[in-house]
């Protein structure tokens, strides 16, 4: 997350608001100044196009069940099942979605387990769908706080 914190503060810094007017509008060279590569840069405009059109609602995500929600979001070109559920648990601020895959999440909860070995992530997630459930979504950044902590981060 540090890094997509400085892509988007290079953004705001360069282009002022990353509105999906805005990106559209910036040059390839812009996009790339700020940080995103070249398939970040194809991805980011696919998504601000959706916007722009109206194929991509954000603002009626919150009408949709988490599932619904995640399913309109992977419609988007290089929007996968992780980013859509790193979408709904930041921006959205759902608290049952769990972004399946978090490699920090699995490294946290074995730290935190005292597992001489991390388990499968396979395992891990059908395990947090099972504990966490109906609260995913905060147990998920608990463990990205204790994650942060144990690399000598600052959490948040």
């Amino acid at each position: 997350m540090p890094s997509a914190r400085a892509i988007l503060a290079r953004c705001h810094a360069k282009l002022g608001e990353p509105t999906p007017s805005v990106v559209l509008a910036a040059s390839d060279d812009a996009l790339r100044g700020c940080g995103l590569s070249r398939p970040k840069i194809r991805y980011l405009r696919a998504a601000a196009d959706a916007v722009a059109e109206g194929t991509l609602d954000l603002e009626g995500l919150g009408a949709l069940s988490d599932e619904d929600a995640a399913r309109h979001l992977v419609a988007v070109p290089g929007v996968g099942p992780w980013t859509a559920a790193i979408y709904l648990l930041f921006c959205d601020g759902r608290l049952d979605v769990w972004p399946k895959s978090d490699v920090a999440l699995l490294a946290s909860y074995a730290a935190a387990s005292g597992f001489a070995a991390k388990p499968a992530q396979r395992d891990f997630d059908a395990e947090a769908d099972r504990r966490y459930a109906p609260w995913r979504g905060v147990a998920a950044h608990v463990l990205w706080t204790h994650y942060a902590v144990l690399k000598g981060r600052k959490p948040g």
